[in-house]
Formats: structure tokens, sequence, C-alpha cells
């Protein structure tokens, strides 16, 4: 497996620092009274279980589905073939990952030696341990939440010292906010009021599919089995309640760009708004419908209609950082669609359903004419042909069991075009 390599330099960016400060201070002042921010790093480093593990990109089938989904023949990405050799575990199925022996004691020391007194000094708690294979958690007090930086920095740090490499595919960042006095997780006084939080449940059960798209510092985006895309008291939900705060394990790992811990935060600071005794509803709300996650692996499986489309850009504008525009936040997620492209699909899709469709009905009409033909001939031979079989039409349709499942690609040829014709009704949401 390559070395993994981090980008460690922290530019300075004023529009963020008076995000993040603003953030800060949301968290602190609004309903939900935020006092500390508990941080999950995880991630498979080889130092207990070494060995082939494999790949969730593939699952194992060392390809991938292109963009393009096979639609465009002369693809210079995939040729045509609809499928491209998996990234990860390049095109083997499996990663190695071999690190050298490492206990949690020598994890846990090795973290804390390489970042600031200041930031050790800050931390309310912090432990190494293994989860699956290695994992650090630590809670700051959330006016220190810059401090992050450093230790997802040691953690990186840390993967290079086991050497092994950092295998990621299937973990996340999951990020609490508490609101106990003392910031201790869980018990400690952590609450949540009844009303506000049926209230925020009803709101961002709207957001979701913004929330996942700004959880993702990349194009990468891990199954949902343990972030289902829901708000519960359900230990594996995108929000989880359980504990009485509000924990995002909605989030993916942010090891290459450690500064996105601070457009988490603000991501986080914008979905409280909706934390309150009032309903805070927008008026896209009634028009999002039903989104359909999709599961698998890659961030664009679940933004691939017009309908999908237009719930994020709608979402988008209420829960991203500020200091980003909608363009960079694509830019680097490496998303490239918009209305204009996914409508040249769907029509493209169309086209090609059709001519499926057409020619599986034409080579099925032949055999109808040829068993219609020889039901003919066999009743001339045995008249009794017709006790089993009182018409030409029965006897076709045992012959040819594809009759129903035409039938029903019929219905759904019919229903896929009645789906395009409503299109631009407006029940999909008007931005």
């Amino acid at each position: 497996m390559k070395k993994n390599t981090f980008n460690f330099n922290y530019k300075y960016n004023r529009d963020r620092e008076k995000a993040v400060d603003k953030a800060i201070l949301f968290i602190k002042k609004c309903p939900y009274k935020g006092t500390a921010i508990k941080i999950e790093l995880e991630a498979f480093l080889g130092r207990y279980n070494p060995g082939a593990r494999t790949c969730s990109s593939c699952s194992g089938r060392m390809e991938t589905i292109c963009k393009c989904e096979g639609l465009i023949k002369d693809c210079v990405t995939c040729d045509g073939r609809g499928y491209i050799v998996c990234v990860p575990c390049d095109g083997k199925g499996q990663i190695i990952v071999q690190g050298k022996k490492r206990d949690d004691a020598y994890c846990q020391r090795f973290i804390l030696d390489h970042v600031s007194k200041k930031a050790r000094d800050h931390l309310i708690f912090s432990k190494t341990y293994a989860d699956g294979d290695t994992e650090f958690t630590f809670t700051l007090p959330i006016q220190y939440v810059r401090d992050a930086i450093e230790f997802i920095k040691a953690f990186n740090l840390l993967a290079e010292d086991i050497g092994g490499g950092m295998l990621t595919n299937g973990s996340g960042m999951h990020i609490a906010i508490l609101n106990s006095p003392t910031g201790v997780y869980p018990g400690g006084g952590n609450h949540l009021d009844s009303r506000r939080y049926k209230n925020f449940v009803k709101s961002m059960t709207h957001l979701m599919p913004a929330l996942f798209f700004l959880a993702s510092p990349d194009d990468k985006s891990r199954a949902l089995g343990y972030r289902q895309p829901k708000i519960s008291s359900d230990k594996y939900s995108a929000i989880n309640a359980g504990h009485k705060i509000f924990e995002y394990r909605v989030f993916e790992t942010c090891y290459q760009r450690p500064e996105a811990i601070l457009d988490n935060l603000c991501v986080i600071a914008n979905t409280l708004k909706y934390y309150s005794y009032r309903y805070q509803k927008h008026s896209f709300f009634n028009k999002i419908g039903e989104f359909g996650f999709e599961d698998g692996y890659g961030l664009d499986r679940f933004f691939k209609n017009e309908i999908q489309y237009r719930a994020l850009m709608a979402g988008i504008r209420v829960l991203k950082p500020s200091y980003k525009t909608i363009a960079q936040l694509k830019r680097e997620r490496n998303y490239d669609l918009n209305l204009a492209k996914i409508r040249e699909r769907d029509a493209l899709k169309d086209t090609l359903y059709a001519k499926e469709f057409h020619a599986e009905r034409k080579s099925v009409a032949e055999l109808k004419e040829y068993y219609k033909a020889e039901y003919k001939e066999g009743v001339k031979e045995n008249p009794t042909l017709k006790q089993s079989y009182p018409t030409s039409i029965s006897y076709v349709k045992a012959c040819i069991p594809e009759l129903s499942i035409l039938k029903e690609g019929k219905d759904q040829y019919i229903n896929k075009k009645k789906k395009l014709a409503l299109r631009n009704v407006s029940k999909v949401i008007n931005i």
C-alpha cells in the first residue's frame, strides 16, 4: 500500500476564522448550550491484526462503476465498459495493511507527545483503544476546537510511525457536541429538551441530503450501515441522540485535510439553529418528496437524479459554511453534475432503455409467430392438443415464460415515460 502523504499546511483564512468564532459563540449561547466537543478518530493501521482486508470501495470485485454508467460508448475513462479499476485497492480487491506492533499505551503517548502543551492542557478527556484496529477519542472545550487540528495531524503521524499505511474506507469521524457543565460523556448532566428535539428532527430530516454531502471532505462516502440517514436514539443513526446529546456519526474522516474539522463545526452550528422551541421551516421542505439514499461507496451515488440534485442545492444553501461557495464545495468533492448534465444523462438513459425494450419486444414477437404456427400444425396432427391449450395464445404463453417478464418491462417503460413527462412539474423543488 502506498504511503499516505498529508497536507499539514494550515493557511490562515480570515473569513473562516470569523465564521468559526461565530459558530463557537452560537453553539455556546443557543438553546442547546454546547460546552465541549468530543471527536473520535479511527482507522485501520495494521498494528494488531495485520494482513489483507477486502476493499470496501469495490467489495472485492476489483472494479467500480464509472461515472458515465456505461452510457457513453467512447468514454475515455472506461472505454464504454461502464466499469473502471478500483483506485483504493489498485484493482486487487484487497488492501494489505502491515504495520509495526504498537500497543494502546504507546499510541496514546505518541499522540500526546506530538501536540503542543497548550493543546494537551485543554484536553478534558483522551483515550486510545482498539476498536477494529485503532481509535483515538478526545474531548475539548468547544472554544478550543482549533486544537483538534493538532490531534488529527498527530494521528496521521502515528500512522506513519507504525508504517503500514492507513486504511479508512469504512471509517468515520464521529463528532459529539456535549452540553454538560463539565463536558463529560456520557452522563455528566447532558440533556435534550423534548419539544426542541422533535422540531430538530422534523427540520433536519429534510436537510439530510445536504448534510451527507457536506459531511464528506472529498468524493468518498462510506456505507450507511453505521450512520443511517435519520435522527434518533438508535446508535447507528446519522445523528445519534441516544445519550441526550447530538452525536454526528455522519462525518467522514478528514485526515488528508485536517482543517476540514472547522468546516464540520460550522455545519454543525447551522444544524443547531433548528433545535428551537418553534419549528424552523423552509419553503422547500414540502417539495423534496422521497429522496432515496442509495448504499454503496462514493458521494455522487446520493445525487444522480433531478429531485436528488434539487434537494441537495436547496439544503446546502442553509447548512454550508459561510466562507465557502457552492462551486468550491463541489470542486472539493469532485462533483461536477448540474441540472443540464442530469437531464442530458436521463434523456440518454431513456433512449437506450427504449432501444433495449423494443429490441426485446421484436425478438419475442418473432417467437410468438413461430409458436402460433407450431400450434396450428400441432392441432392438425394431434387434435387432443386443444384440450391442454384451447387457444394458440395459451400455447404461446406456456412456451414463452418471458412474456410475463416483457409485460413487466412494458409497465416499467410506460411508468418511466410518465415520470419523464412529469419532470418539470412543481412537485420537485423550485429553486
